[in-house]
């Protein structure tokens, strides 16, 4: 599990490193206000991921590690990146796996929300239940037949299973008629429910 979490870390994106600091090189010129925001919020996510040692982490400290990666995002793609904020006060102290929701934020924005010329909304919900259920949401195209594997989430399944046994729930789904009631038009959806 340790070795599981290292290469997590390892593997905070490259291309997301990549692409952020390309954004500030341009910023530098065009924006210096934005390079210096951009700049500091991507210290503070790598200050955040890279401090972590443990395998759980509570839900509040995994949406600030998020909150760091959606701010340099909606630099990067200004009025097409929305985001939709949805947290129980409640969930915020429940444990889950670290670093398991910032790279299915970053999919729901990369392979969802900003795959339309015109941009799209990413909602990301969590309550408590009979057990904490958070939703990764986004009105892009959808997933493909092979998404979970696509996405990555195989390796956030294996994570899970390790720590909870047969006590979880992951599941992705695309149709947007059963996602309706959920948002505007949602065309994917990660669901994670973990014991409280």
């Amino acid at each position: 599990m340790r070795a599981e979490l290292e290469i997590l870390k390892l593997q905070l994106q490259p291309h997301f490193l990549f692409n952020t600091l390309q954004s500030i090189a341009v910023l530098v010129k065009k924006d210096p206000d934005s390079a210096v925001r951009v700049t500091r919020d991507l210290a503070a996510l790598l200050r955040v991921a890279l401090r972590r040692g443990g395998q759980t982490t509570t839900l509040a400290s995994e949406l600030e590690l998020v909150r760091h990666y959606v701010d340099i995002e909606q630099v990067r793609f200004g009025d097409r990146l929305r985001i939709i904020w949805d947290i129980e006060p409640a969930a915020e102290q429940c444990s889950v796996p670290e670093l398991m929701l910032q790279p299915i934020v970053e999919n729901a924005v990369r392979h969802g929300a900003t795959q339309n010329e015109a941009g799209g909304t990413v909602t990301i919900r969590a309550r408590r239940e009979k057990r904490l259920v958070i939703e990764v949401l986004d009105d892009g195209p959808g997933f493909a037949e092979d998404a979970e594997e696509r996405i990555g989430l195989g390796a956030t399944r294996s994570r899970l299973k390790n720590l909870y046994g047969d006590d979880y729930l992951l599941e992705c789904g695309g149709s947007a008629a059963a996602l309706k009631a959920a948002t505007a038009s949602p065309q994917s959806r990660v669901r994670i429910e973990v014991p409280l």
